[in-house]
C-alpha cells in the first residue's frame, strides 16, 4: 500500500512540474481615452491560445510553455 501512495505522489509532482504555464492578466485600455475596451481578442502569438476582454475590458490567459508574447 506504501509503494502504490508513494508511486501516485510521485506522479502527481511530474505533472504539476510539467504544466507549469504562466497566467497573464490586465486590462485592455483605448489609446485616446484610457476607457476599458470590451470585446478584445487577446491572443498568444504564434498559438491558437486566445480570449476575449470582458465587459470591464479584463482579461485573463494562460500562456503555454516555450510563449513569450
Amino acid at each position: 500500500m506504501q509503494k502504490q501512495l508513494l508511486i501516485v505522489m510521485l506522479l502527481c509532482v511530474s505533472l504539476l512540474s510539467y504544466g507549469q504555464d504562466r497566467v497573464v492578466s490586465g486590462v485592455v485600455r483605448g489609446a485616446e481615452d484610457g476607457q476599458p475596451i470590451p470585446g478584445v481578442n487577446v491572443l498568444v502569438k504564434g498559438t491558437n491560445v486566445g480570449t476575449t476582454t470582458d465587459a470591464d475590458g479584463n482579461f485573463r490567459i494562460s500562456l503555454p510553455s516555450g510563449s513569450e508574447t
